[in-house]
């Protein structure tokens, strides 16, 4: 998984995914999708520059799905629906799936329940050192990054804003739990379960 940087086109943006997926799961073709969503403005963006922009990350991170799981948002469950948002987003840009584990989860694992801003700077200081993309990337480039991070967050309710970014577990269905299991049982520790629980939802699947 490299590191992709370009979440910065999108924040959560779950029901515009589950445009995108409904869509491509109807069709089976991805030309096809994009004529429908840009043509009848189906993301309701003012322009159609921001409109393709938004549509082609909205791609990136479906594109990462297995059918089964893009079917998974056709759901009614408003929750369910953001974490399969979020589940797309941390299967797809690593950056964000190494901070909910090393940073989110560990903190939860010692009862720290804050996420601080020297959580992040620490945390991106450790990446410029072991990762050129993000050494060579640019102060402003990075803020943004951060702010599209903790929003992704706080859309998703794993925080509660990104004011206090004080951390809420998810709580997670076991179809839900099922679902992630069989993209990679590995990115449940996105969505800050143990390991043993990890172990213990996947048994099965």
């Amino acid at each position: 998984m490299d590191y992709q940087l370009s979440m910065t086109a999108a924040t959560l943006r779950y029901h515009e995914a589950k445009i995108v997926a409904e869509l491509f799961i109807e069709t089976r073709n991805w030309s096809v999708v994009e004529n429908r969503v840009l043509g009848d403005n189906l993301l309701q963006k003012s322009t159609s520059a921001t409109a393709k922009r938004e549509f082609g990350e909205l791609k990136h991170r479906l594109s990462t799905l297995s059918d089964a799981t893009l079917r998974a948002f056709g759901t009614d469950d408003l929750n369910e629906l953001k974490y399969l948002a979020f589940l797309s987003c941390v299967k797809y840009y690593r950056l964000l799936n190494d901070f909910m584990i090393e940073v989110v989860r560990n903190k939860i694992q010692t009862f720290d329940y804050q996420i601080l801003e020297s959580d992040w700077v620490n945390f991106i200081e450790s990446k410029k050192a072991h990762v050129p993309k993000i050494g060579q990337s640019s102060e402003t480039t990075l803020k943004k990054i951060r702010q599209v991070i903790f929003k992704m967050l706080s859309d998703a309710g794993i925080i509660d804003d990104i004011k206090h970014r004080i951390i809420q577990p998810p709580l997670l269905s076991r179809e839900f739990q099922s679902i992630v299991c069989r993209e990679s049982p590995q990115l449940l520790a996105a969505f800050l379960l143990s390991d043993t629980d990890i172990t213990k939802a996947c048994e099965e699947v």
